[in-house]
């Protein structure tokens, strides 16, 4: 099995980036959890699931066999990588760039905010194959609200971007009941199928 150089590895020494092609022989063992994105080696996601699964199986140790592991998968890859991974019953996965949207069409079911966000980022492993939910859109207000005190609700909002967390933040600010929603993006090519499906 190969894996990225130990320089490459510091920030994340615990978690290696494992690629699409490592996945056929591969046993990570326990119950695995990964996430999955190209490129995936600037991902913090493994290091701090890891430490919430350690402190969780200090207070249960059903989670001490938990592990949050990095793979690396391209956009053509992803069609036969989640089948595998559901194959080898990997309990949980977060979708980064570029998969959000694409997966969408890859998985079993989505749950209805996903399907308004018209993107997933958490898939929850099922008999038939994986449930596709949202968490951007919760987590953003959720942040607001905890955070800076503000919410969504009558609010003017000016979102930057056209992408899978993009359109979950939009349809979270439509469905809090902003006052005013302004959309802005690099390329138009973009903005437009997300402007469409927001008209909805």
């Amino acid at each position: 099995m190969s894996l990225k150089s130990p320089t490459s590895e510091a920030p994340n020494r615990e978690s290696p980036v494992r690629t699409a092609t490592e996945l056929t022989d591969w046993k990570p063992g326990g119950v695995p959890l990964a996430v999955l994105g190209f490129p995936i080696e600037h991902s913090v996601s493994p290091p701090m699931h890891n430490a919430a699964l350690r402190e969780m199986a200090g207070l249960d140790p059903a989670f001490a066999s938990w592990r949050y592991h990095r793979i690396e998968v391209r956009p053509d890859e992803l069609p036969v990588v989640l089948p595998m991974l559901h194959a080898k019953r990997f309990h949980g996965i977060n979708l980064t760039i570029p998969h959000k949207i694409m997966a969408l069409d890859l998985v079993a079911g989505v749950e209805p905010e996903a399907a308004l966000a018209g993107a997933v980022n958490t898939l929850l492993w099922r008999e038939n194959g994986y449930q596709g939910y949202n968490t951007d859109g919760y987590g953003l207000e959720t942040a607001l609200r905890e955070k800076l005190g503000a919410g969504l609700e009558g609010a003017a909002v000016a979102l930057l971007g056209a992408g899978g967390a993009a359109r979950a933040a939009a349809a979270q600010c439509l469905r809090s009941g902003c006052r005013r929603l302004w959309l802005g993006n690099r390329t138009v090519e973009k903005l437009e199928p997300l402007r469409q499906a927001l008209e909805a």
